[in-house]
């Protein structure tokens, strides 16, 4: 039975309130974002700013991520719970997942980690509410290196970048096209992943609207925030090519952690925010 979602909830005003309570007073037209902002999308600031955030959210989201909670939304089980499954494993399962939430233009659910904060938290998160937004964000940007389901990914790596730049998506509207504030908000989801693949793709995609960006003839700001979102996938990047996965999830999945996984954690390695630090 195809998914119903609640149109009452998931609508275009959904759509609206995430825009304000997320972007709050960033213009439409801009192209990049103050420092506060992202110190508050990312939970950089003092606790109290973060706490008060999440709180917000909480407030404005957590009636339309009750309703899709794995109660009311039953994914697909995946193949060898905590083991590693593979991105056309994972795409095949959840292919018409993301179709309902298109249709009724809600967004990815980009507020989770803000709403679901406690560790207790944590695993709903990477293993429900993640998947759901990677299905919306594979559906609105597909990877040609997935959709040509090759064995030899090098084989593809080469034209992913020209083929992600002569797809039609939504992120290169005339509007869109030349702000890495708003643009980096489609593709999170990807860095979130702990499929290498998808890692790879949001570089594309940031590759590309660097492109457009310098097309464009925008200053260096702008080029400055492209690198800096680059940049920090970078971090995540290294992470899953070292490991396969984030250590610092391992506790709240029920995963072992290795050896290699505890040395670099117990020497200050990567938590963005998450793990035992909240």
């Amino acid at each position: 039975m195809a998914l119903q979602l609640n149109k009452a909830i998931f609508n275009p005003t959904l759509y609206a309130r995430v825009r304000t309570v997320w972007f709050q007073d960033l213009p439409a037209t801009a192209q990049t974002a103050p420092m506060s902002h992202y110190q508050r999308w990312f939970g950089l600031g003092p606790a109290s700013d973060r706490a008060s955030f999440d709180s917000t959210c909480r407030s404005h989201f957590l009636e339309a991520l009750d309703a899709i909670s794995p109660s009311s939304l039953r994914l697909s089980p995946l193949p060898s719970p905590g083991g590693p499954v593979t991105r056309s494993t994972e795409r095949s399962l959840d292919s018409a997942l993301a179709q309902p939430f298109l249709e009724t233009l809600s967004p990815a659910p980009t507020m989770p980690r803000n709403v679901f904060r406690e560790p207790a938290e944590q695993a709903l998160v990477y293993n429900h509410y993640d998947r759901i937004a990677r299905s919306i964000v594979h559906a609105l940007f597909p990877d040609p290196q997935v959709e040509a389901d090759v064995k030899d990914r090098s084989a593809v790596a080469a034209s992913a970048g020209a083929a992600v730049r002569e797809s039609f998506r939504p992120d290169t509207h005339p509007e869109l096209a030349t702000s890495p504030a708003y643009r980096t908000w489609f593709y999170l989801p990807l860095m979130h992943s702990e499929h290498l693949g998808d890692h790879e793709h949001y570089m594309n995609l940031m590759r590309s609207c660097r492109d457009d960006v310098v097309a464009a003839g925008c200053g260096e700001e702008v080029l400055k925030a492209v690198d800096m979102s680059l940049e920090f996938e970078e971090k995540h990047l290294v992470i899953i090519k070292r490991f396969g996965r984030y250590p610092y999830r391992n506790e709240v999945l029920g995963r072992e952690t290795t050896a290699e996984e505890k040395e670099y954690l117990d020497n200050g390695g990567d938590t963005f925010g998450a793990g035992k630090k909240e």
